[in-house]
């Protein structure tokens, strides 16, 4: 069957070649626009997953007290027209929950800052960015735990009878690991969008 195509395609003239070639790369634009679509509709999948951690306190918070526990402050810094994300944490106990790109809490004095907000502090004045935080930094978050690598979040480290007197602080049992709202209400370009935008290009094509 294809060779009979291509056979009555080749006897038709000039002018049918052409327009096959035209509707082949169409086509082939088309699947490579598909493609290139699903592929950064996965990728904001995964950053906003990355970010889902930022957001326990609005989710996983539980009125109740044992070794799990992990009090919980979530924040914002200002500093040059960008925004710092900071969490203060304070473990309960040892089985407390750790978020997603620390390999263990920070103690009181410790922090722990995304490799963005190190470079910043230390390219900054002291006085200025760096002793907004107490104690001493003892690392850097993970990839695990950074949206993007330019995010700029802070974990502070404090002792559980303070922070558990600090207004806005809560304990919570686990760390969120999905976004608090639906991927697809966030996004505009979303699977379904991108499929639609597919199939209006195809039935496009089939019109030439």
């Amino acid at each position: 069957m294809i060779r009979v195509g291509l056979r009555m395609t080749l006897g038709s003239g000039r002018e049918a070649m052409l327009r096959v070639l035209v509707t082949a790369a169409a086509v082939a634009l088309g699947v490579a626009l598909l493609l290139t679509a699903l592929a950064g509709v996965n990728g904001l999948h995964a950053q906003t997953n990355r970010g889902a951690w930022l957001d326990t306190a609005a989710q996983t918070s539980r009125p109740t007290s044992t070794s799990s526990g992990l009090w919980w402050l979530s924040s914002s810094d200002e500093f040059a027209n960008q925004t710092i994300d900071r969490i203060d944490v304070a473990a309960a106990g040892a089985n407390a929950p750790i978020p997603p790109g620390l390999s263990r809490l920070p103690g009181p004095g410790e922090y722990l800052a995304s490799p963005a907000l190190s470079t910043l502090m230390q390219s900054e004045p002291a006085s200025e960015l760096r002793d907004r935080y107490p104690g001493r930094q003892i690392g850097t978050i993970g990839a695990a735990g950074l949206p993007s690598p330019d995010s700029l979040i802070i974990v502070v480290g404090y002792r559980v009878r303070h922070l558990s007197q600090v207004f806005g602080a809560i304990e919570v049992q686990a760390i969120q690991r999905t976004p608090s709202s639906c991927y697809a209400c966030q996004n505009t370009v979303g699977s379904g969008s991108v499929l639609q935008l597919a199939a209006s290009f195809f039935n496009g094509v089939r019109g030439l």
